[in-house]
């Protein structure tokens, strides 16, 4: 299993009435959970277990614990000058930044793809057959572990998240085939970019669905 599947900085040893605890308390209760975890791997026969995307707190007494301490490298898009859309956000970017990515989108236009950003209940089976397949290949082509399976995504859908996901997808303008997408998560004041796939290359796709369509929306 993996928890959590987005990767979003939060709490993952939690305990009861942790907001009215001592930070004492809090923390002996949590170094009690960090030791029972090292106890899993045998219990269930696995490997290991990993605790990723937690806050700092919890990362130094896990360390303290004999975790080994687990550093990752993200990107992320912070909209700081109150940009209103995307051209506001492109004037302030130097001129040939601007001219490149004005360049790169209409190169994903002129391919006769077209760019749907779908909500919740907009996103229908066939669109999720399609990605699960994106999902496929992405996995073939990086040599990773496609742990997630064709339920999954109906789950979340089902789920009290359904809301909060936005699939985009590129679907060929003449025939309607789906050709790419990218599943985001849309938290309280952002979007968590989670993964993506295709089934054509096209030039400039990656970074539209990925990046320029998650910024726009």
């Amino acid at each position: 299993g993996c928890v959590p599947f987005t990767p979003v900085t939060g709490p993952r040893l939690l305990v009861s009435g942790a907001t009215s605890l001592g930070t004492a308390e809090r923390l002996a209760r949590k170094r009690l959970l960090a030791r029972a975890l090292k106890r899993l791997p045998e219990q269930l026969g696995v490997s290991g277990v990993h605790i990723t995307f937690s806050e700092r707190e919890e990362w130094l007494l896990l360390a303290e614990e004999g975790f080994e301490r687990r550093l990752g490298l993200q990107y992320h898009w912070q909209n700081r000058a109150g940009w209103r859309c995307f051209e506001d956000y492109l004037a302030d970017l130097k001129q040939g930044r601007r001219k490149a990515i004005r360049q790169e989108r209409k190169k994903v236009a002129n391919a006769g793809v077209v760019v749907r950003r779908l909500r919740g209940k907009q996103i229908e089976q066939r669109h999720w057959d399609a990605f699960y397949q994106f999902y496929l290949n992405t996995v073939e082509e990086k040599w990773g572990q496609a742990y997630l399976k064709r339920s999954f995504f109906d789950e979340i859908s089902g789920s009290d998240l359904g809301e909060s996901v936005m699939l985009i997808v590129a679907e060929l303008a003449d025939t309607g085939e789906l050709v790419a997408g990218a599943l985001n998560f849309i938290g309280a004041d952002c979007i968590f970019g989670r993964n993506w796939g295709c089934s054509q290359q096209f030039d400039s796709l990656h970074f539209e669905l990925c990046y320029y369509q998650a910024i726009e929306a």
